[in-house]
């Protein structure tokens, strides 16, 4: 039998607010990217000092104004890859993670070990 585990939603919800903390549309970067089939196409990543890197700030967004709630702060909810960056980086250097990003590194060990 296979084993699924799942991320407790408050938590990776506290982290999404930690990383957009205080953060406007200053601090969205837009870069141009390529999609799967040559498209070129925008993406948007937050700059978010308490990201482990540039990816995991991504907003999966098509316009800023996605990407902003109506009062101008971050809409968490299209933060799309907190919790696989942060098991990226708890395998790939767990000492530097634990250490660096330690709230991270709790959500991703309390969900594979309990």
């Amino acid at each position: 039998m296979m084993h699924r585990s799942t991320f407790d939603e408050k938590k990776v919800a506290t982290l999404k607010n930690n990383l957009a903390q205080g953060l406007t549309k200053d601090d969205i970067i837009i870069k141009r990217g390529t999609d799967s089939v040559g498209n070129t196409t925008k993406v948007f990543i937050l700059d978010s000092s308490n990201s482990i890197r540039d990816y995991q700030g991504r907003l999966y967004v098509n316009s800023m104004e996605e990407a902003l709630n109506p009062d101008g702060s971050i809409n968490t909810d299209v933060l799309g890859e907190v919790i696989c960056i942060a098991v990226e980086y708890y395998f790939m250097t767990p000492g530097a993670t634990k250490k660096n990003f330690p709230d991270m590194y709790k959500i991703v060990e309390e969900t594979l070990y309990g």
